[in-house]
């Protein structure tokens, strides 16, 4: 009873860092080469147009602690005046800690801190394939090169030019649950799923991949992440029924966005 208790008990780091041979992958210029291209994708954006979103932000974080300007919904009635806000109430939370550094100070630490989630998402991909096919990267260097370069100056429109942190922090929990499915941990893959889909409503459609760790309640997960996910917005709804009123608000899609 003793080893099967041992044998079954949760490993948070094991989860997290699974014991595998090193992953230097291609060559020791493998990431160096990545790291100074995110570096580089960072300043070359920076004269231009950049971080041309995360006045919405701003904007929500500070409603949500009872700022913004006079008349507008503050605290749980936030979204009331701002059907623009596209991003869950995770979204938002996850902003507060930057605004509050003040607007230049904490636009200038949001845009690398979201470019390294850049390089987090290529590492998290790139253990994911190691897991499912031991030693390919390894053998084709280029190739992986060549893929982890192109989400990085990809990543660059999300996390520099509009700062859309909501997609970063999705796609981020999601590249997240990719691996822990590759690792079959069903309770991980849940959770990150569910803080996907509460970052950015969008990110519901990538529940599905709960149900494919092995194990039991298999098929009821998907729908604990996506009740998790709608729980985040439980409070403004209870409070603000208006919060989901969208009749008469139209978006505009920028020919731009990569997303």
């Amino acid at each position: 009873m003793r080893l099967a208790s041992q044998a079954t008990r949760f490993d948070l780091s094991t989860t997290l860092f699974p014991t595998r041979p090193d992953l230097t992958l291609t060559s020791r210029l493998f990431w160096p080469t990545l790291i100074a291209l995110s570096a580089g994708v960072l300043l070359v954006q920076l004269p231009g147009p950049h971080a041309t979103a995360w006045h919405f932000f701003e904007l929500a974080a500070d409603l949500l602690v009872g700022g913004g300007p006079v008349g507008d919904g503050t605290g749980l009635h936030l979204y009331r005046d701002h059907p623009e806000f596209q991003f869950g109430p995770l979204s938002i939370v996850a902003a507060l800690p930057f605004t509050l550094l003040g607007e230049t100070l904490g636009e200038w630490v949001v845009l690398p801190a979201a470019s390294i989630a850049g390089l987090v998402v290529v590492w998290l991909l790139i253990d994911t394939l190691e897991l499912l096919a031991p030693g390919r990267l390894a053998a084709r260097p280029g190739v992986a090169l060549v893929a982890g370069a192109t989400i990085v100056v990809t990543w660059g429109d999300v996390a520099v030019r509009t700062a859309h942190i909501d997609d970063a922090l999705a796609l981020l929990a999601v590249a997240a649950a990719v691996r822990w499915v590759a690792m079959d941990r069903a309770t991980a893959t849940t959770v990150a799923l569910a803080v996907a889909a509460a970052a950015k409503p969008w990110a519901v459609v990538f529940v599905a991949l709960a149900a494919v760790p092995s194990g039991g309640r298999r098929w009821s997960r998907p729908v604990v992440a996506a009740a998790a996910a709608v729980l985040t917005w439980a409070p403004f709804i209870l409070v603000e029924p208006a919060t989901l009123d969208t009749r008469d608000f139209e978006i505009a899609n920028d020919p731009t966005s990569v997303l």
